[in-house]
């Protein structure tokens, strides 16, 4: 069976993606959309709007088709002082997205890319509350995801993700094609050395359990005071 890379198999399932988010979502969901919502206020209180330089940024990170964005959208409705951006390397994808939001700042981007990550950060700012859901199973090393994260990342911004215990990519199906993507397997106690090595605090860690088996780890983590 073929073993896509991610652009290329997320533009072949995008029309699909969408029949899976409420399985997705049990894997993040009920803690990330809170702990998401904890953070902007959280933010948004360290430094009142009237005393910032702009808006604060939310960004999402491999938004996908706009599983979380959308819900994103509608929490940050009548907060004036916050704006929306998300990214994923799947251009399909993001036209999904696209269509389903109104207010978000989107594009096309490879997180592992240093110079596109430049680019991205000088034409739209640092994020000062970055999520990254379902991204790094489809990053090689934990090193990498997490230097990336924070080149995305304000200084003390703050960073939500997820891991999952994967041993093989699960088979998708687009119309008769079968096929997997690429990922990669990420033990816990290596993503957290890699978080702390890049200069992270790791604020809460909470273990996502069904039928008792661990499905996911959703992180809160606390960006440096400086700059990558």
């Amino acid at each position: 069976m073929e073993n896509l890379d991610p652009a290329s198999g997320y533009d072949l399932y995008a029309p699909y993606y969408k029949k899976d988010h409420a399985h997705l979502d049990s894997f993040d969901w009920t803690i990330a959309g809170a702990w998401w919502r904890e953070a902007l206020a959280q933010l948004e209180a360290v430094v009142p709007a009237e005393n910032r330089k702009g808006p604060l940024i939310a960004l999402d990170a491999g938004c996908g088709d706009g599983r979380s964005l959308v819900r994103f959208e509608k929490w940050l409705a009548g907060h004036e002082s916050a704006t929306l951006q998300g990214f994923d390397l799947s251009p399909q994808m993001v036209k999904l997205a696209s269509a389903k939001t109104h207010s978000a700042t989107l594009g096309v981007l490879d997180v592992e890319d240093q110079q596109a990550r430049e680019a991205w950060v000088q034409q739209r700012g640092r994020a000062d509350l970055l999520s990254a859901f379902f991204l790094l199973v489809h990053i090689d090393r934990e090193e990498d995801f997490f230097v990336a994260m924070r080149h995305l990342l304000a200084p003390k911004g703050i960073l939500l993700m997820n891991t999952i215990p994967q041993r093989k990519p699960p088979v998708l199906v687009a119309g008769t094609k079968k096929f997997t993507i690429l990922s990669h397997s990420h033990r816990l106690e290596a993503v957290r050395e890699a978080g702390y090595d890049a200069g992270f605090d790791l604020v809460r860690e909470h273990p996502v359990v069904e039928e008792d088996e661990l499905i996911s780890t959703v992180f809160w983590w606390a960006a440096p005071r400086e700059v990558q």
